[in-house]
């Protein structure tokens, strides 16, 4: 796990300022070296043989193994493969084995190695053979380009740029940016239209980026550079199987426990400490109950964030941590903490980012930090196995469309609407919208309910449309709309949030529930298995059922979310709003009259969930934006 830098051309020094500006994901080790035509760069957070060994940027050979400025540099010069990498590929061993009878030779115990003979091997294809997570830039003297890779579902980031004949990458948008004098960017520089994505959806998806020129590489996605013609090409080498529901229950319940323990038992692969989120929720108790396999629970450091009110977790945190009796971190989060991250957080977030949970994940990654180096993670659960509410409303859609005649659904939804506009948030309005959307195509389902409050441009609803009839051709309605959960909606933003703020702390997380295996698998799942319309994540009860605690097998959907939404009308927040909508009237006047008109002054949960995002847009504003003397 790390962080990694390149650029073509010989230019150390800014390679240097590049590794400078994302040293807090790697800081156990630092590599530059340029060489035929490209400069690379790495810092390292040591995981794997923590020894000088595993230095990168690292070189390969097949009859000596790998060779680096700190191994075998003597070796370097016949390497014809180099590489730059940040992640783990979990099944580094397994393939090692299968490399080894193949004839390659291997002299460190990391991962990385495996990476580069299994690019020697199978090419292009190698990291279809990959279970884990991962950026990586790999440098082929022979056929001269740089070849570079995302893994499947986006755990781990890349940034780049290609114009005017150049490339230049970076785990983090701050590195592309600390080749600029002052590590800023121009007014001119925001790109617009990710703005709009990003007060829409509260985040940028891949491969949109806020900085114009600068693009992130998609999920499931590789790019090659061309060094002698500087053009580049790009492919996707991964896609969810096809939805082919299974008849037998039983079957499913039994695979689902072998792939969830195996997945745990593979991320438990570390040579530093290795802890655990547990927040009394499914999915980490879940992961924390496997774990037990695999370590002494006694010795295992949980940790979990709670708030005050309603928002508190602790009863059902106290039910796991006993059951398990792991050595338990609580942190308790308050709203004088907020203030308190400002500052750090305005360094995390190069790029707007309005999931406000990023805050106490960032108080709980810095505590977590103190004891280990890796943390295992129930992210994923519920886009896997459809355990969010909206996912239940789309079982109610699809009941509603094939039952009740479209008649009665429209006689409905006129006679709903004569209530006034501002019945919107009451169960009437929400029935009225329920009716409405039943008679509207199917992909409106995913933003329409909340068409006031966002900022719907045509490229936006496009972006929607686009994706949703991809899934559809491949998986009913419901599926459709988990899996749109899964691979474009909440999952990108809750990963993005995830690794920007356990690497400021230089803390490693894995996902079990995001093993490529167990994503296929759930597209054997039936629906009617997934979910219903009383309960999400229902199989997954079931493969649970031995491991955690009835009470948690019964309860409900609670997300991990501050109450940020009632905080946010403090005074001193609302002022940074206001500074955030000045700079629209100025950029986007028509983003500003929006926000003037739907978000200021009303005091429902929607509208101050639009003021956060104003609020989190300045602090970025303020931060990563220059003067306007300066552009």
């Amino acid at each position: 796990m790390c962080g990694i830098n390149g650029i073509t051309g010989t230019d150390r020094k800014g390679v240097a300022r590049m590794n400078a500006a994302i040293r807090h994901r790697g800081p156990d080790d630092e590599g530059i070296e340029a060489r035929e035509g490209i400069t690379l760069g790495h810092v390292r957070l040591a995981i794997l043989d923590l020894s000088p060994k595993g230095h990168q940027p690292m070189h390969y050979g097949r009859a000596g193994g790998a060779a680096s400025a700190r191994h075998r540099r003597s070796a370097v010069t016949a390497c014809m493969v180099s590489i730059v990498y940040n992640g783990e590929v979990y099944n580094y061993l397994e393939l090692k084995e299968e490399l080894l009878g193949k004839g390659y030779s291997f002299s460190t115990g990391t991962d990385t190695e495996v990476i580069l003979a299994a690019y020697l091997e199978w090419g292009f294809s190698c990291v279809e053979r990959f279970n884990g997570m991962w950026a990586f830039a790999i440098h082929d003297r022979s056929k001269c380009i740089l070849f570079c890779s995302r893994d499947r579902l986006g755990q781990k980031p890349f940034y780049y740029t290609a114009e005017g004949g150049g490339f230049a990458f970076s785990s983090e948008p701050k590195g592309l940016l600390a080749r600029r004098a002052d590590g800023r960017a121009a007014p001119g520089m925001i790109d617009w239209e990710a703005a709009e994505f990003y007060f829409s959806l509260g985040f940028i998806p891949a491969p949109y980026c806020i900085y114009r020129g600068m693009r992130k590489l998609e999920p499931r996605h590789n790019i090659v550079f061309d060094l002698k013609t500087g053009r580049t090409r790009t492919w996707q080498y991964y896609d969810v199987p096809r939805y082919r529901p299974s008849r037998d229950r039983e079957a499913l319940v039994a695979e689902g426990r072998r792939l969830l323990a195996d997945s745990v038992r593979l991320r438990m692969r570390a040579d530093v400490p290795v802890g655990a989120y547990l927040s009394g929720g499914l999915d980490s108790s879940s992961v924390v109950g496997l774990m037990r396999d695999q370590t002494d629970l006694a010795r295992l450091h949980t940790y979990s964030v709670g708030f005050e009110g309603k928002y508190d977790e602790s009863a059902y945190m106290r039910i796991v941590k006993d059951r398990f009796g792991t050595r338990h971190h609580h942190l308790r989060f308050r709203e004088k903490d907020l203030a308190g991250l400002e500052a750090g957080m305005q360094e995390v977030l190069d790029e707007p980012f309005a999931d406000y949970s990023a805050y106490p994940q960032y108080a709980i990654s810095r505590l977590a930090k103190n004891d280990v180096t890796v943390i295992l993670s129930g992210d994923g659960g519920d886009e896997v196995f459809a355990g969010y509410p909206r996912h239940q409303v789309a079982c109610y859609l699809s009941l509603a469309r094939t039952f009740v005649p479209r008649l009665l659904r429209r006689l409905a939804a006129w006679t709903l609407g004569l209530a006034k506009p501002e019945a919107d948030l009451t169960l009437l309005g929400k029935a009225r919208e329920f009716f409405r959307l039943s008679l509207a195509p199917e992909h409106e389902y995913l933003y329409a309910s909340l068409r006031r409050y966002r900022y719907l441009t045509p490229a936006i609803e496009r972006w929607h449309r686009t994706h949703f009839a991809e899934l559809r051709r491949r998986s009913p309605f419901v599926e459709a709309v988990v899996r749109f959960d899964l691979l474009y909606a909440t999952l990108p933003r809750f990963l993005e949030k995830v690794d920007r703020v356990s690497m400021t702390h230089a803390l490693e997380t894995r996902s079990p529930f995001l093993d490529y295996r167990l994503v296929g698998y759930a597209a054997r799942i039936p629906v009617r298995w997934k979910l219903g319309p009383l309960a999400g994540k229902k199989l997954l009860r079931n493969i649970s059922s031995r491991i955690v605690p009835r009470e948690i097998l019964r309860r409900g959907k609670m997300g991990f979310t501050p109450p940020l939404a009632e905080w946010i009308d403090h005074p001193a927040l609302a002022r940074t709003a206001a500074e955030a909508l000045a700079v629209l009237e100025r950029r986007h006047p028509a983003l500003a009259r929006h926000h003037r008109e739907n978000i200021m002054g009303r005091d429902d949960e929607l509208a101050r969930i639009g003021r956060i995002r104003l609020f989190l847009f300045a602090l970025w504003h303020r931060r990563w934006i220059s003067a306007p003397s300066a552009s």
